[in-house]
C-alpha cells in the first residue's frame, strides 16, 4: 500500500515537473519577408515528438494552415491563404503568400501536445500583420501614367491648332501688303505725256 501512494507521488511529481517544461512551449518568434511573402516561425520545446502546430488569425478565429506530426508522419494543411508549413528541429515554419489588405490580421501560433503525456494545449502571443495593398497601387499608378499621356496629347493638339492659326493670320497680314503674288511690282499711275505737236 505504502507503495502505491509512493508511486502515485512519484508520477504526480513527474507529471508536474513535466508540465512545468511546457508552460512556456509555443512562441511565434521571427516575422521576416521571404520572396514577396511572410515567414512566420513557431517554436516548439525539443523534448515534444507527436503534435500539431496550427497557425490562426485571431479576429475571426481561423485556422490559417496547420502541420500535424504523428511519430515520423507528417500531414500539412492550409485554408485561406497560400500557406507552406515546414518543419525543422525546434519550430514549425509558416511560409505566406498571395497577401492583400484582407489578410491585416492578429496571428498566432497554436500548439497542442500529445506525446509525451500530459496532453496540453498552449497558444502564443501572436503578433499583428499589416499589409499594404500593393496591387491598388499598381493601379493608381497605371492611371495617372494613362491621365500624364492623355493631359500631354491634348496640351500637343491645343499648341498644333494655335499655331496653325497663328500662321495662317500671319499670312493673311502678309498677302495684303503684296496683293498678289507675281512678277510685276505695283507701280504707281502714270500720266502720258502731251506730245507737243508740229507748230507749224
Amino acid at each position: 500500500m505504502k507503495t502505491d501512494i509512493l508511486l502515485f507521488v512519484l508520477l504526480c511529481l513527474q507529471a508536474k515537473v513535466l508540465a512545468e517544461n511546457f508552460n512556456v512551449s509555443v512562441q511565434l518568434k521571427l516575422i521576416e519577408f521571404h520572396n514577396g511573402g511572410l515567414k512566420l516561425t513557431c517554436h516548439y520545446p525539443e523534448n515534444v515528438r507527436d503534435f500539431k502546430m496550427q497557425l490562426m488569425r485571431a479576429t475571426r478565429k481561423q485556422k490559417v494552415c496547420e502541420l500535424q506530426k504523428l511519430k515520423h508522419d507528417i500531414k500539412m494543411t492550409n485554408e485561406l491563404v497560400s500557406c507552406q508549413p515546414e518543419l525543422s528541429n525546434t519550430s514549425v515554419i509558416f511560409f505566406l503568400t498571395d497577401l492583400d489588405s484582407t489578410h491585416t490580421d492578429h496571428y498566432f501560433c497554436s500548439l497542442h501536445i500529445s506525446f509525451p503525456p500530459p496532453f496540453q494545449n498552449s497558444t502564443s502571443n501572436g503578433a499583428y500583420l499589416h499589409i499594404y495593398e500593393s496591387k491598388s497601387c499598381f493601379h493608381m499608378i497605371l492611371w495617372l501614367s494613362i491621365g500624364i499621356a492623355c493631359l500631354l496629347c491634348f496640351i500637343g493638339i491645343f499648341v498644333g491648332i494655335f499655331s496653325y492659326c497663328v500662321r495662317k493670320k500671319m499670312s493673311q497680314n502678309q498677302s495684303l501688303l503684296h496683293e498678289t503674288n507675281s512678277e510685276y511690282m505695283p507701280m504707281a499711275a502714270v500720266t502720258a505725256a502731251k506730245n507737243p505737236g508740229f507748230k507749224g
